[in-house]
C-alpha cells in the first residue's frame, strides 16, 4: 500500500504576490529535484481566465512552463501547484510522489502544503518523515505568517492531498467529517479567528499557537491537559510564539505520523467529547 506524507501549514489569508509565487516555484522545484521527485506537472489558480488554461487543471510542466511564467509576469496567478504524478495511473491525482501547493485557501488562510511518497523519501540519504516535516515548517516561514499546521501519513487511496485542503470522500467517517468540516466551518464563524484557535484534529505532528494551547478541555487548558499524561505527547516551543505538539518518541522517525497511530487515536477520542473540533458541526 502506497503511503503519502502531507505537511500542511496555514497562515493569515492573503494572495501571494507574483514574486513570492515565482520564488516558491523555483525553491520547490529545486528541493523536489534534490529529493529525487522532480515535478512533471503544474497547475494554477488564475485571477482571470487566460486563453487555453483552466484553474486547477494539471498541465505537463515541460510543455507549459513558459505559459505559466507569462501568467506570473502578468500577475494573473494567485496560487500554484507542482506535482510529480504517475501519468499511466487511471486516477493520477491519487498517485503522486511529490505535491507542493502555495496560495490562498479560503477557510483556513494561506496554504503552504508539501507532500511526498514515503517510499521515495526512504531513497534519500539522511532523510526521514520527521526531518521532512521540520523542513516544510521551516521553509513555510518565508511564504506565510504561520498560524497552524499539521502533518499526517495516509494511504494513497485516502487522497491525502485532498484531505490537506478539506476534501475527503474515501476514508474513515471520522476523518471524512474532519476534512469536509475544515472546508466549510467559515460558514459558522469568522475564519480569521478560527485558524488561530481551532484544532482541526489531533495528529502526530501539530503546530499550534498560544491561543490553541489556551483552549479549555473541561477545567484545564489544552497544554495542561497534554502534560498531565505521558500518552498525550509533548509540547515544545518553536519561534515567534508557536509551539510543536508531537507524539514522536525516541528514535521513531516514521510511525508517529500515521493517521491511526494509537496514542494519537486515543487523544483524538478523548478530545471528541469536548467538541473542540469544527468537524463536530457536520456529524449526522
Amino acid at each position: 500500500m502506497k503511503i503519502q506524507v502531507v505537511v500542511s501549514m496555514f497562515g493569515e489569508f492573503m494572495s501571494p504576490t507574483s514574486e513570492k509565487l515565482q520564488d516558491w516555484w523555483n525553491e520547490m522545484e529545486m528541493w523536489a529535484t534534490d529529493l529525487k521527485v522532480p515535478p512533471n506537472e503544474i497547475s494554477g489558480v488564475f485571477r482571470q481566465k487566460p486563453k487555453g488554461l483552466i484553474s486547477h487543471n494539471g498541465y505537463k510542466l515541460h510543455r507549459y512552463r513558459r505559459r505559466f511564467a507569462v501568467q506570473l509576469k502578468e500577475k494573473n496567478i494567485e496560487g500554484l501547484e507542482l506535482m510529480q504524478v504517475c501519468s499511466e495511473e487511471r486516477y493520477k491525482m491519487f498517485d503522486w510522489d511529490f505535491l507542493g501547493v502555495y496560495g490562498p485557501d479560503h477557510p483556513a488562510g494561506t496554504s503552504f502544503i508539501v507532500g511526498i511518497s514515503k517510499d521515495r523519501l526512504r531513497e534519500v540519504p539522511h532523510y526521514s518523515s520527521a526531518i521532512f516535516c521540520e523542513e516544510v515548517a521551516r521553509r513555510s516561514r518565508s511564504y506565510l505568517s504561520l498560524k497552524y499546521g499539521f502533518a499526517v501519513a495516509m494511504p494513497k487511496d485516502f487522497m491525502p492531498g485532498g484531505y490537506a485542503f478539506g476534501i475527503a470522500t474515501t476514508m474513515p467517517e471520522e476523518l471524512m467529517y474532519d476534512a469536509n468540516a475544515w472546508a466549510h466551518y467559515s460558514n459558522h464563524k469568522p475564519w480569521r479567528a478560527e485558524c488561530d484557535k481551532t484544532l482541526r484534529n489531533v495528529y502526530g505532528y501539530n503546530v499550534l499557537s498560544a491561543k490553541h494551547l489556551n483552549i479549555y478541555i473541561g477545567d484545564q487548558r489544552l497544554e495542561d491537559w497534554i502534560i498531565t499524561s505521558s500518552g498525550r505527547g509533548r509540547v515544545e516551543p518553536l519561534d515567534k510564539g508557536l509551539f510543536l505538539w508531537t507524539f514522536q518518541e525516541g528514535s521513531d522517525k516514521e510511525a508517529f505520523l500515521s493517521w491511526d497511530y494509537p496514542p494519537v487515536v486515543r487523544a483524538r477520542e478523548e478530545l471528541k467529547q469536548y467538541k473542540i473540533f469544527p468537524w463536530q458541526k457536520l456529524v449526522r
